[in-house]
């Protein structure tokens, strides 16, 4: 659905795999979900997903710079300070 442009579809599947099999969700899952969230214009659960990937010590930094999935985000000021923490994980 996600490489369909069916975001809200890819959230909603994803969801329930995640509700299914909880032990098999993974950074890149969960990555991938912040992704589908920005470009449904859903920024707060985008930045939720960001978050926990934050709190497992997520670190593809350079990647989320690059990543246009997430453009939808870099207007928002929590953009900033969420990248910070990833800087500081990729250090």
């Amino acid at each position: 659905m996600y490489e369909n442009s069916n975001y809200l579809g890819a959230i909603k599947n994803t969801l329930s795999a995640f509700k299914l099999h909880p032990e098999q969700i993974n950074n890149g899952d969960r990555y991938n979900l912040a992704c589908s969230y920005s470009l449904a214009e859903n920024k707060e659960s985008a930045f939720a997903q960001l978050r926990i990937l934050a709190e497992a010590n997520y670190d593809d930094y350079d990647w989320m710079l690059e990543d246009k999935d997430l453009e939808s985000l870099h207007s928002d000021k929590r953009w900033i300070e969420i990248l910070d923490i990833f800087k500081k994980h990729k250090d």
